[in-house]
């Protein structure tokens, strides 16, 4: 029998989007100018993402953007994200809120 292991804890793709900008001095602002696309719009999305709600969608075109700003790759960002997204603390909040997965 395998035993599924569960982290203890999990951080939202924000607080790694965080470290990041702290390491490389750069500010949200910077980021999205360093996002493909306008900046604006960039700004505006990621401050929804900054809300950490499980509701807001994290796609591959929203990895795509910041692996690009980064220089990383998009499986990274829709890794870290799905293992927030999976955690039983974020799926047991949902359903409580009567959210689909």
């Amino acid at each position: 029998m395998t035993e599924t292991r569960v982290p203890a804890e999990v951080l939202h793709v924000t607080k790694f989007i965080e470290y990041e900008l702290d390491v490389r001095g750069w500010t949200w602002d910077m980021l999205a100018v360093r996002m493909d696309g306008d900046p604006a719009l960039n700004l505006l999305a990621l401050d929804f993402l900054r809300m950490q709600n499980p509701n807001i969608l994290f796609d591959e075109e929203s990895a795509g953007q910041i692996a690009h700003a980064f220089g990383t790759s998009v499986e990274l960002w829709l890794n870290i994200d799905r293992s927030w997204r999976e955690h039983p603390t974020i799926v047991e909040g949902r359903e409580e809120n009567g959210d689909q997965p």
